[in-house]
């Protein structure tokens, strides 16, 4: 009976209790962003980037199953060199502020975007959908490899774990929307007090169709994420999230094809 009454225990120790998302109205998780990119799109050229943010996401109140939050960037510093043009932003600089690609990424500073965040699976959408950014090809295959978009900046900061998974265990969840395939093969590998790591493997495969400024593109992907998580069963508040993406494909639009490589290395931490 002690035996049993044992490896009841230590199975319940290495058994992730949490099945959801749990925040209370008013909470505030301040997220550390990094990521660099290099990118090559043939003879379009190519582009290397480094980029840091820091977000605050804001838990605005509590809807059934969804949160209703905000996510604001309150700093954010960028260097990019593509094509023999380098150019450089830091939001904590005025000058940089003032200049003409400051005012383009100063939009992004200090401007609340509306999410909603399902407590029960971790899907984010936004409320206010940007049209414009929608009909931009690049945003799809940022998306693939872990962009720095709103939207990726709350997914990679919650990570709900199944109910019952333990340590060893290893589990498939795959998603497909608009002829995207996506494919997540999660292993946990160690429980640690509170503090659950797993090794999550994504593969994106697929070929959709955007129009964009009258024209209809054809972009085609495949790309794989390698990411080491560290989250806390409790909330499933992710600690940290690390990284690495490769993203193959071509978009084609009247008649051409560009091929297109990336690499893009992310870090998250929450505070």
């Amino acid at each position: 009976m002690k035996k049993i009454l044992l490896i009841a225990s230590l199975v319940a120790v290495y058994t992730t209790q949490a099945q959801n998302i749990k925040l209370e109205a008013g909470k505030k998780i301040t997220v550390v962003t990094t990521n660099n990119m290099d990118m090559d799109m043939s003879m379009a050229g190519s582009m290397k980037s480094e980029a840091s943010a820091t977000s605050v996401i804001n838990v605005v109140s509590v809807d059934g199953d969804k949160y209703n939050i905000t996510c604001t960037n309150t700093k954010l510093k960028s260097s990019q060199d593509a094509m023999g043009q380098s150019m450089n932003f830091d939001s904590d600089k005025k000058e940089d502020l003032d200049s003409e690609i400051g005012k383009e990424l100063g939009k992004n500073v200090n401007k609340a975007i509306e999410l909603i965040l399902n407590k029960n699976n971790g899907v984010v959408v936004s409320k206010n959908k940007n049209d414009e950014e929608d009909g931009n090809p690049m945003k799809e295959v940022m998306a693939s490899a872990g962009g720095n978009s709103a939207e990726s900046i709350v997914s990679n900061t919650f990570f709900v774990i199944p109910a019952g998974k333990k340590v060893g265990d290893s589990w498939v969840d795959s998603s497909s929307e608009a002829g995207m395939k996506r494919i997540k093969t999660i292993q946990y590998k160690s429980l640690n007090a509170d503090v659950a790591t797993l090794n999550v493997t994504t593969v994106v495969k697929g070929t959709m169709s955007k129009e964009t400024q009258g024209m209809q593109m054809e972009i085609t992907i495949n790309g794989t994420t390698d990411a080491a998580i560290e989250v806390n069963t409790t909330n499933s508040i992710v600690k940290k999230n690390t990284s690495k993406g490769e993203v193959n494909g071509s978009i084609d639009v009247m008649g051409q094809s560009v091929p297109i490589t990336m690499k893009i290395n992310n870090t998250t931490i929450t505070e």
